[in-house]
């Protein structure tokens, strides 16, 4: 017998989000177990990104602003959900989530988010946060969380709910990368020891560690530079510290790159200074090329994922960067060796068996108690 799963989700704005239930719903389509549609709460003619109708799924649009007034679309709503065994959120909408309080189908809710360094501490994120906690507490049958920090992150909050697991986003790897495309875009990589990252440029991505760790490292010489790649607003403030170290001239600024997997393929050591980081995507995909990758004790979900590779790569502070940053150049010849572990702990975090996760997730929860 079938599964008559339904999705909730906002909008497919381009993010984590949309890329996590893209893949999930494409594996998902091929078990014959499931039977999977997707409620978006926007009007199909609004929506950000159409490319999850390219799958052939099937998407129910019902629009619902933040205060929704209209009842009807209330009623519908419930309508909607009652129609399915099971409802995974992949969004939290508190209005929402108190209307579904009571409706027949078990509920899980996979959670994206987590960390308070460097974020907001804003009342309003003290308040959204403590609706979250009573929605799992109080709604959700069931909890994904997309790392053991988040877990951990969401019962420091107060969440007390049993059926409470770890399920890792699924990574759908793209074989097809080219450094060439990087090296062509930047003719001053070539030849050189490429030290780089990947990320919006946020206060807690820290990129300023890795400027600051970068411009006191011993070895530091002219076959060495720094590839940033993206953007976000602390773009200006990178730029200033980088000058303020006096390495501004061996530091390239690429901007934001819709071809992302060709510069990681052009980096020779990859860091990922973020902290309290709920998963760790970009750290997956460099490790399954085969990169090395450094991150910060502190970082979360990253730590998780580095650590199953070499717990010797991952820094404590940014004096600790510095001496990883040194002792990789000094020895990247033999750090090769690592290539072929780096690509299986990778594939261990692959679409395939986040799908196998969440399926055997969907039928524990079916045949639970609620709590």
């Amino acid at each position: 017998m079938k599964i008559k799963l339904l999705h909730i989700v906002h909008d497919f704005l381009q993010g984590g989000i949309e890329g996590f239930l893209y893949y999930l719903v494409k594996e998902q389509l091929k078990k014959e177990e499931l039977d999977v549609t997707i409620l978006c709460l926007q009007d199909e003619h609004l929506v950000t990104n159409p490319r999850i109708k390219t799958l052939g799924v099937k998407v129910v649009y019902l629009k619902m602003r933040p205060f929704e007034r209209s009842l009807g679309k209330y009623k519908k709503f419930i309508q909607i959900l009652n129609a399915y065994d099971l409802i995974h959120w992949q969004i939290f909408k508190p209005i929402l989530a108190r209307v579904a309080y009571n409706v027949k189908p078990k509920q899980i809710f996979t959670v994206h988010t987590a960390g308070d360094a460097l974020r907001s501490k804003s009342l309003y994120r003290k308040f959204h946060n403590s609706l979250i906690k009573s929605f799992l507490n109080g709604t959700i049958d069931g909890i994904a969380n997309n790392s053991k920090f988040s877990k951990e992150y969401w019962i420091s909050k107060g969440v007390k709910n049993p059926n409470n697991v770890v399920i890792y986003n699924g990574v759908f790897f793209h074989n097809q990368h080219s450094r060439n495309n990087a090296f062509n875009a930047h003719p001053e990589l070539a030849g050189k020891f490429v030290i780089g990252t990947t990320s919006r440029l946020i206060p807690w991505k820290r990129v300023d560690f890795l400027i600051r760790a970068f411009s006191r490292m011993r070895n530091l010489n002219e076959n060495i530079v720094l590839l940033i790649v993206g953007q976000g607003p602390e773009t200006e403030n990178l730029m200033r510290i980088a000058i303020e170290n006096n390495v501004q001239d061996k530091i390239i600024f690429s901007g934001y790159r819709a071809n992302v997997g060709d510069f990681q393929d052009a980096i020779d050591l990859c860091v990922f200074p973020s902290v309290s980081e709920p998963f760790g995507l970009v750290a997956v995909e460099c490790l399954h090329i085969g990169k090395p990758v450094i991150v910060m004790r502190d970082g979360g979900g990253l730590v998780e994922i580095v650590e199953k590779v070499n717990n010797g790569l991952i820094a404590d502070s940014e004096n600790s960067l510095t001496e990883l940053l040194d002792s990789f150049y000094e020895n990247r010849d033999t750090e090769q060796n690592d290539i072929n572990k780096r690509i299986e702990v990778a594939i261990g975090f692959s679409v395939e068996k986040c799908e196998e996760g969440y399926r055997e997730f969907y039928k524990q929860v079916l045949a639970s108690k609620s709590y």
